[in-house]
C-alpha cells in the first residue's frame, strides 16, 4: 500500500504535529513534550504522489507506518516504540 498526501495529512493530525507551509512541501514537525523528535514533508501536487519515505523519517518500518495511519498503532504506542529504539529518553 502506497502512502498518499491524504495519508500523510492523517498521520500529521494523529501525531498532533505542527504543519508549516514550505516552498514545495508542507513541513510536518513532530514534538513530544516540547522536544523535537522528527519531521517530514507533504508534497503539494495535483497528482497523487507516493509518500512512502515518511516511515524512515519517523523511525518506523513501512508496516508500523501503515499501522500508525490505520489507527492500529496509537500515538502512545508510537512514543513507546521511539523509547525502545532510543530516540526518546
Amino acid at each position: 500500500m502506497m502512502l498518499t498526501q491524504k495519508d500523510a495529512e492523517h498521520i500529521a493530525k494523529k501525531l498532533l504535529a505542527d504543519v508549516r507551509p514550505g516552498r514545495r512541501h508542507d513541513i510536518v514537525v513532530f514534538r513530544y513534550e516540547g522536544r523535537y523528535i522528527a519531521q517530514f514533508g507533504i508534497q503539494r501536487s495535483s497528482k497523487e504522489k507516493s509518500h512512502d519515505y515518511i516511515s524512515r523519517q519517523l523511525f518506523l518500518t513501512a508496516k508500523q507506518c501503515r499501522e500508525l495511519h490505520e489507527c492500529s498503532l496509537s500515538l502512545e504506542q508510537y512514543v513507546e516504540l521511539l523509547r525502545a529504539k532510543g530516540y526518546l529518553n
